[in-house]
């Protein structure tokens, strides 16, 4: 059996690509920070530099200066540690996929909006 026919996928919600420049804060001091890989109206994937997985239960999403979605409730879902591309290098990457979670409506619409006009194509 190869690993592509081990994965089940268990998403129920469509996931996006977003451009340069979208990224992912977590906590009120930003612990983890990082470009967001795909997002979907149930939650997103990040990368981010550092040693351990971040403890927030709050996270922003950002874009440059056109959007900005604040204190997002997630669980995280996964978490890996990625192997380095420079085997010198001491910065450890890892990635986190987070559900949303007890969003208000508000932010429901912002974040649908900007997957409206952000959103790159399917992931």
């Amino acid at each position: 059996m190869t690993t592509d026919e081990k994965h089940v996928e268990r998403r129920k919600l469509k996931r996006f690509q977003v451009p340069r420049g979208a990224f992912v804060g977590l906590g009120p001091y930003f612990e983890a920070v990082g470009p967001i890989m795909n997002v979907s109206l149930g939650g997103l994937g990040f990368r981010y530099i550092g040693s351990e997985e971040p403890n927030g239960s709050y996270l922003d999403i950002f874009f440059d200066d056109y959007f900005y979605l604040r204190n997002v409730r997630f669980k995280t879902i996964w978490h890996v540690k990625t192997v380095n591309k420079t085997p010198s290098s001491r910065m450890t990457m890892r990635q986190m996929g987070l559900q949303f979670k007890q969003m208000t409506e508000h932010q429901k619409s912002q974040l649908e909006y900007f997957i409206e006009q952000y959103a790159i194509g399917a992931a």
